[in-house]
């Protein structure tokens, strides 16, 4: 069935499908001219991309299907848009959606115009029917087609799917809302004796979570969000413009819990220049001692680190 709030789009992953397992690995789709186009935002109209091209390629040609890639690309796909890969004009190679906004990643030498996507099946379908040969092509409006492709690849509807909207700081790093809960608790076996371990941290975050959201709202409060240097932020909470990293521990010693979570939050943080960090966040369940106190009192004066410490309760689980 065709959802309407939905536009359709058929997307060739590289010159004959040749980056679609990068891309499906990465979960993101992405565009080339990287040698003539820089930020597409950058551009306010077709006409104004199609200058670039003509005066790149000097041969007289109006480029007109990619200038409209470049277009769409940017301006037209939105947040939830299914996304079909194909390679060639007769096979599928899958389908996902949408769940970030454009990206101009500079780091990539070729392919730096990107959104992310959530690919939710891979695989070979051959085609019945010619299918469109351009980059991109929106196909919502073709309903029978569309119909024949949600009926072929089993495209099921995205009401279930999370559709969370990403904000990009400095391109790498991604804010995203929400909590997928993990056990509080589990069971091992060490030696034939069979324990249980609480597995602390987890009740810790999703307790923390809860609270957060109900202060910030959950759109503004994610977990386990990725850093962009492959490394996972236990939460983020997003205020304004300005993002506060929290880092949970669960030591029995403060000094020990400090150790190891300040190196994790001034990479998060400062690896790459940030202009948006509003603070940062070291939990734990110990009462902070004065020596504590004074060390971090120290690092905000002396070195203008934004560093702070909050208790955990376990008695409120807060």
């Amino acid at each position: 069935m065709i959802e309407n709030n939905k536009k359709y789009w058929i997307y060739a992953p590289g010159e004959n499908a040749s980056k679609w397992e990068e891309f499906y690995s990465d979960g993101k789709m992405a565009i080339g001219w990287d040698e003539l186009m820089d930020n597409l935002g950058n551009y306010p109209s077709k006409e104004k991309i199609a200058l670039k091209f003509q005066n790149y390629y000097k041969d007289g040609k109006s480029h007109k299907n990619d200038v409209l890639c470049c277009w769409n690309f940017y301006n037209n796909i939105s947040i939830g848009d299914i996304i079909i890969a194909k390679k060639g004009r007769r096979e599928y190679l899958g389908y996902g959606i949408v769940t970030s906004d454009y990206i101009y990643d500079k780091r990539e030498n070729y392919y730096s115009h990107r959104r992310n996507v959530n690919w939710l099946l891979k695989g070979r379908w051959k085609s019945n029917h010619n299918i469109a040969i351009k980059t991109l092509t929106d196909i919502t409006k073709h309903t029978k087609n569309v119909n024949y492709i949600i009926n072929h690849l089993k495209i099921k509807p995205s009401k279930n799917i999370s559709e969370t909207k990403t904000v990009i700081l400095n391109e790498d790093f991604v804010f995203t809302p929400g909590h997928n809960a993990s056990k509080g608790h589990t069971h091992a076996q060490y030696s034939e004796k069979k324990g249980q371990i609480d597995l602390f941290h987890n009740r810790m975050l999703t307790s923390s979570y809860n609270q957060l959201a109900g202060k910030h709202t959950a759109s503004n409060v994610g977990t386990e969000n990725n850093s962009g240097q492959g490394t996972k932020i236990d939460i983020v909470v997003k205020q304004g413009n300005a993002f506060c990293f929290y880092e949970f521990k669960t030591s029995s010693n403060i000094k020990q819990c400090i150790r190891e979570a300040l190196p994790q939050l001034l990479e998060y943080a400062y690896w790459k220049k940030r202009n948006h960090i509003k603070k940062l966040i070291i939990v734990s369940q110990n009462i902070i001692t004065d020596d504590a106190k004074a060390y971090l009192a120290l690092l905000r004066k002396e070195f203008n680190l934004k560093i702070y410490y909050c208790q955990f309760n376990t008695k409120k689980e807060q």
